[in-house]
C-alpha cells in the first residue's frame, strides 16, 4: 500500500517498473478447425567443375567434359487441424494437392552431347493423410483416407511449422541463438518429411543406401536473430533471419551380390542464409525463403586394366559447384 506522502504518479511508475515486459517472441498456437494451405518450391543447379581419373600413380583431368544438372520441385498441401491438446496438434489431416519433381541433366563430351529429362511422380497426389498423436505425445500414427499402401506414409512428418527455428518464449527483438542443423534439416530440406517420389527407373540399392547414409551424416549449425515486430496488411509479423553451414561425408561399398563400383564416396559442404516470417497473431509461419551455395565431390573407386593386363587401383573424381533456392508461403483461415 502506498504511504501518505507518495503521489499517484510515483505509484504508477513503480508499478510499471515491477511488471515484466511483454514479449513479442514468436510462438506456435494450435487452433482446432484452422486450415492452412502450404505452397513450397525448390530449385537447384549443379555444374561440373573438375573431372579427374586417377589410375595407379597417374592422374588425368578431362577438361573437355561438361555436365550440368538442374532440378525443381513443388508441393501444395492443405492442412486441417482437427484436434489440439495442451497447445499441441493431436490430429491433423493433410491433403496433397500438388506434388511435382523433375530434373534435367545435360552432358557434353568429345563424342557428342545429350540431355536427359527425369520427371518423377508420387502416389500421394490427391490423397489425404491423417496424422494422430500417440498417447505419449512423442510419435504419430499415419493413416490414408480411402485406403493406400502403408509404405507411402512411412517417412512423412506432421510438423511443417518450422518450430525448430523459434527462440525461447521470452526472446526480445535482437535476440540471437543457435540451432543444430541436424535438428532443423527435416524442416528445411524435407518439409513434411521424405515424400515418396519415383521415376522411370528404380534407384539401385547401393544408391539408396548412400542417400540414407548422407542424410544421417548431415550436420552443421544455424545462427538466428529475431527482428522487430511490424504491422503488414493488418497482420503482426516478425522476421527470423538465419545463416549457417551444413555438410556431410558418406561412403559405401557393395553388399551381398550387389553389382557396382568397389566404393562410392560423396562429400558436400554448403553455406546458407534465409528468413522465416512468423505471424504473431495467428501463431504460425507466414513464409520462408532461403538459399545455399557450396561444393560437392563424388569419388567412385574401382580397378583398371594396364597395358600388361594387370589390374591397378583407379578412382573417378567429379567436383561440382551447386546452388539451391527454397521458398514457402502459408495461407490460413
Amino acid at each position: 500500500m502506498p504511504t501518505a506522502n507518495m503521489t499517484l504518479g510515483a505509484v504508477a511508475a513503480l508499478t510499471l517498473f515491477f511488471v515484466a515486459p511483454t514479449s513479442d517472441a514468436p510462438r506456435f498456437v494450435c487452433k482446432e478447425g484452422v486450415t492452412v494451405k502450404r505452397t513450397l518450391a525448390m530449385k537447384s543447379k549443379r555444374e561440373l567443375t573438375k573431372f579427374t581419373i586417377r589410375t595407379g600413380d597417374s592422374s588425368l583431368d578431362h577438361k573437355d567434359i561438361h555436365r550440368t544438372r538442374q532440378a525443381g520441385s513443388k508441393q501444395v498441401v492443405r492442412d486441417e487441424v482437427r484436434a489440439c491438446a495442451d497447445g499441441e496438434v493431436t490430429q491433423l489431416a493433410r491433403t496433397y494437392e500438388t506434388l511435382e519433381r523433375t530434373s534435367s541433366e545435360h552432358i557434353q563430351a568429345p563424342d557428342g552431347e545429350n540431355t536427359i529429362d527425369m520427371p518423377e511422380t508420387s502416389e500421394l497426389l490427391a490423397k489425404t493423410v491423417v496424422f494422430t498423436r500417440a498417447d505419449d505425445m512423442k510419435s504419430w500414427k499415419r493413416t490414408i483416407e480411402a485406403g493406400a499402401a502403408d509404405e507411402l506414409t512411412a517417412d512423412l512428418e506432421a510438423d511443417m511449422d518450422y518450430r525448430v527455428l523459434l527462440p525461447d518464449g521470452n526472446a526480445q527483438a535482437g535476440a540471437q541463438w543457435d540451432v543444430d542443423f541436424a535438428a532443423a534439416k527435416t524442416a528445411l530440406l524435407h518439409p513434411g518429411g521424405d515424400l515418396p517420389f519415383h521415376g522411370k527407373d528404380e534407384p539401385k540399392s547401393m544408391d539408396k543406401r548412400l542417400r540414407k547414409l548422407a542424410w544421417d551424416a548431415t550436420k552443421g549449425k544455424l545462427s538466428l536473430e529475431l527482428g522487430t515486430p511490424r504491422d503488414e496488411d493488418g497482420r503482426k509479423l516478425v522476421d527470423i533471419q538465419f545463416k549457417g553451414d551444413m555438410s556431410y561425408d558418406a561412403s559405401t561399398t557393395p553388399q551381398g551380390d550387389e553389382q557396382g563400383p568397389r566404393s562410392v564416396r560423396v562429400e558436400d559442404a554448403q553455406k546458407l542464409e534465409g528468413k522465416l516470417v512468423w505471424n504473431l497473431d495467428a501463431g504460425r509461419a507466414q513464409s520462408i525463403e532461403w538459399t545455399s551455395k557450396g561444393r560437392l565431390a563424388l569419388t567412385v573407386g574401382g580397378t583398371a586394366k594396364q597395358k600388361d593386363g594387370t589390374d591397378v587401383e583407379a578412382e573417378q573424381i567429379q567436383a561440382f559447384d551447386e546452388e539451391y533456392a527454397y521458398t514457402g508461403a502459408f495461407e490460413g483461415h
